[in-house]
């Protein structure tokens, strides 16, 4: 089959653990929307909007959706998954089967925990999307996206969100027959899960920056080299626990932002520093005197497509 060599940070990202799956290096987006999202028209949506997108040389833009990784020679390479199947990648969560009558929050923790420790399988892309309805007994859909780091870095995903949140015209028949109310009901549930997706992807753009925008802050914290990453050869590496905080106004963020003169960024993450420091002293740990974040920066123009240009 067509082969090509995986490189850079995807190569590092790429690697495999012993038993032969690939490296858990995941990141997990959870979104909700106003409304209900029909699973297949959803489908419909990503494939026409995302993964049938093409450039100017007429390639697919986000190609890489339709491929894994496979062991060349001892090297990984990028190869099509075979036997393709959207429905594989994108699902509505199934209460009957998972045995709940209620998805809120809690159960959100309970499931991000076990998505997050769930391998990839062998010769299947490394993504996936849940769709769950009726999130917290609502009219409101929950989106959840994991995607494994070799596929692509977060600015590249945000691509996926503006090409899947592109406002077009669906062309209607000028025929009218006895099926043109029901096109017409779907054309408008598109076009309105359409544009909440153009609004919530603005939000993404403030979490995907979050650990870009701290270069000034690394450049006057960190004077010399520090070797800052001791590994626990003891710790499970498949091992994860999702917690969430309490919702606070945005007014709040830019208050603090205006009375210290700091960047949105910087104050979220203050507020991180000051959880891990709670964290720490709820079980009775040592807490650092001082906290060094490393972060990694995005090559600007960044390239299009699904990429780790860092």
């Amino acid at each position: 089959p067509e082969l090509e060599l995986s490189t850079g940070l995807t190569r590092h990202c790429s690697s495999t653990e012993s038993d032969g799956s690939v490296t858990p290096v995941n990141i997990v987006v959870a979104l909700t929307v106003d409304g209900s999202l029909n699973v297949d028209e959803f489908r419909n949506l990503f494939y026409t909007r995302v993964l049938q997108k093409r450039d100017r040389n007429g390639n697919l833009m986000f190609g890489k959706f339709y491929k894994t990784i496979t062991q060349f020679l001892g090297y990984p390479c990028w190869t099509r998954e075979k036997k393709f199947e959207l429905a594989n990648h994108i699902v509505e969560f199934d209460y009957h089967r998972e045995g709940v009558n209620r998805f809120d929050e809690n159960r959100l923790k309970t499931f991000l925990t076990k998505l997050m420790n769930e391998p990839w399988v062998n010769g299947k892309s490394y993504w996936n999307i849940t769709l769950v309805p009726d999130y917290n007994e609502e009219v409101t859909t929950l989106i959840i996206l994991k995607w494994q780091h070799a596929l692509a870095d977060g600015f590249s995903m945000r691509s996926v969100l503006e090409a899947l949140s592109v406002n077009e015209t669906i062309p209607m028949s000028s025929n009218e027959n006895s099926d043109s109310r029901n096109v017409k009901a779907l054309a408008n549930n598109i076009r309105l899960g359409t544009q909440m997706l153009k609004n919530i992807w603005k939000t993404l753009m403030a979490i995907f920056l979050f650990p870009y925008d701290l270069a000034s802050f690394k450049a006057k914290a960190a004077s010399h080299d520090v070797n800052l990453w001791v590994t626990d050869v003891n710790a499970r590496r498949d091992e994860y626990e999702i917690s969430f905080t309490k919702s606070f106004p945005v007014d709040a963020i830019k208050s603090a932002q205006a009375k210290f003169g700091v960047g949105f960024q910087t104050v979220l993450f203050t507020a991180v520093s000051a959880a891990l420091e709670r964290a720490l002293k709820k079980y009775d740990l040592p807490i650092a005197k001082m906290l060094l974040a490393d972060y990694s920066k995005p090559v600007i123009p960044h390239p299009k497509g699904l990429t780790n240009s860092l």
